[in-house]
């Protein structure tokens, strides 16, 4: 996420974009993407889309996060097409599925499978990072974000990084900050709050 925010942010003009990440180098898990593609699909087959990924979900995912999804994720996977042949490793397959509703609407969804193995997302992200850097991106490895710095209103205006050697740095934004901060599922706690079903496994 955070990674193609930074990207985003210089192809639109940023003048300097800082990320800080906990690891050591640039990370992923996975091997697919994929978009819904809005312009192949009719509304309500989106719709329905929305309505049988909440329904596998159990009815407990987050409405506005896949709505967020369905509305935005088909863009953001033809810019992942551009940007990962930008970087040099493009998608080794490209497909699309349509599904066709009982009513007769349909939704189209694009998936870029990147690899193949053992080569995953963890190489792309690698060479996107690589392109970032490129672009002028600064990345502080093992520096990870433990404080948030608010301004008396109350807007975010900064975050304060922990370098491996202990020493904290303050990153003044004067544009905004990205809170990219992936998934929970090796944070215990958490698993047992929001997931309990799954804590075990």
């Amino acid at each position: 996420g955070v990674l193609l925010a930074a990207l985003t942010a210089i192809e639109e003009g940023a003048k300097s974009v800082a990320v800080l990440q906990k690891e050591s180098e640039a990370v992923s898990q996975g091997g697919t993407s994929s978009g819904v593609l809005l312009d192949k699909s009719d509304r309500q087959g989106v719709m329905n889309y929305l309505q049988g990924f909440l329904k596998d979900c159990g009815w407990r995912a987050d409405r506005g996060l896949a709505e967020f999804y369905c509305a935005r994720s088909g863009e953001t996977i033809r810019w992942m097409e551009v940007r990962s042949k930008e970087a040099g490793f493009p998608p080794y397959s490209v497909s699309e599925k349509m599904t066709t509703y009982d009513d007769g609407t349909k939704c189209v969804v694009r998936s870029n499978r990147f690899g193949p193995k053992p080569l995953t997302n963890d190489a792309l992200i690698k060479a996107l990072a690589k392109l970032a850097e490129e672009k002028g991106v600064e990345f502080f490895y093992n520096t990870p974000g433990v404080q948030l710095i608010l301004d008396d209103s109350g807007k975010c205006t900064g975050v304060v990084g922990k370098s491996a050697d202990g020493k904290y740095i303050k990153f003044n934004a004067s544009k905004g900050v990205i809170l990219s901060t992936g998934d929970y599922q090796n944070n215990t706690s958490l698993v047992k709050r929001y997931c309990p079903d799954v804590a075990d496994f």
